[in-house]
């Protein structure tokens, strides 16, 4: 018999209050079932870790990749000469083009109908992809009447890389004993030349992109009136002239820098006269002079207009001009 659990008095079995106090019974076998709760929702564990090592490893994978394939270890020296001959001319033109080369251009007495000589090498390093050969070489040979025209190209091979190291050196020789016309242009790299008495030219062309002009003139003679074109886009030209005898003609210099600086040295006497103009954008006009007039551009000798002439014009746009010039006359300056 089931007992109240507030007073203790007896209860009916099926008695829903108890008759003394009031109090509501509680069903025998009644059990409250408790509200189900949702089951904690595992979060998944982050799968960045393994994604972030697995790129890890693929990007170290790849530089090792490109260090080994392009790194410069290994050695690579390369040469390769080539000439130019044909008899019965009496002038050479020399056209040159080269991507990448220090050219130096020299006066030689070359055996036979030999009228040019060329000499390349190349030295440096690289990695497993790089070529054997860097450079890629065109050489060309044409008579015309009189005339023997000589192209060269020079340009790194298609399978080297640019990022391996090279050094390339051009040497040409000419024979002087014809007329020159040189045109020599470079992307990269020093261009030279001397001149001395025994050479006559038509026409003078040295240009480079990046590198320096370097000329030397040194009684050098010429067939008619001619020009001597020298450009630098980013480097120096640098000009030495010696004339005491009279040329006949005039020759026309132009030297120009667009990011670096010209000098000139000019030394004539007796009947060469010279005019030099000189124009700059940012940098000054240092002058030397002696046997000309006064010390700013335009500079003219004191016996021009002469039997022969140097007409030179002188520019820079980023950089300065030195001019060191003199005249005299009979030896002693006028």
């Amino acid at each position: 018999m089931p007992y109240c659990h507030k007073c203790g008095a007896k209860l009916d079995d099926d008695a829903r209050f108890c008759p003394v106090c009031g109090t509501p019974v509680a069903q025998v076998g009644a059990v409250k079932q408790a509200t189900p709760q949702p089951a904690p929702r595992q979060t998944p564990r982050a799968a960045f870790p393994l994604v972030a090592i697995v790129l890890v490893v693929i990007l170290v994978i790849a530089v090792v990749g490109v260090v080994i394939g392009f790194a410069p270890f290994q050695q690579v020296n390369f040469t390769q000469s080539n000439e130019a001959s044909a008899g019965n001319v009496n002038s050479l033109r020399l056209v040159l083009s080269a991507e990448i080369a220090n050219v130096n251009v020299m006066l030689k007495d070359l055996p036979g109908n030999q009228r040019a000589a060329i000499n390349i090498s190349a030295t440096g390093r690289r990695g497993i992809f790089g070529g054997d050969e860097p450079l890629a070489l065109a050489f060309g040979e044409d008579t015309n009447n009189s005339t023997l025209t000589y192209s060269i190209g020079i340009r790194r091979a298609e399978d080297w890389p640019t990022l391996n190291m090279l050094d390339v050196v051009c040497n040409v020789y000419v024979d002087p004993s014809v007329s020159l016309d040189i045109i020599v242009r470079t992307t990269t790299g020093t261009i030279t030349m001397n001149a001395d008495e025994e050479v006559t030219f038509e026409g003078l062309t040295l240009e480079t992109t990046t590198g320096n002009v370097q000329f030397s003139w040194e009684e050098a003679k010429i067939a008619r009136n001619i020009p001597l074109n020298l450009k630098a886009t980013t480097g120096s030209v640098d000009v030495n002239i010696t004339q005491s005898r009279q040329l006949a003609f005039d020759v026309t210099l132009n030297a120009e820098a667009t990011t670096g600086g010209v000098s000139l040295v000019l030394n004539i006497k007796n009947d060469v006269g010279a005019r030099i103009s000189a124009t700059t954008t940012l940098g000054g006009v240092d002058i030397q002079q002696q046997g000309f007039s006064g010390n700013q551009a335009p500079l003219e000798s004191d016996n021009y207009p002469a039997g022969s002439n140097f007409i030179v014009n002188l520019s820079a746009t980023l950089g300065g001009i030195d001019i060191n010039a003199s005249y005299e006359l009979g030896g002693t300056r006028s």
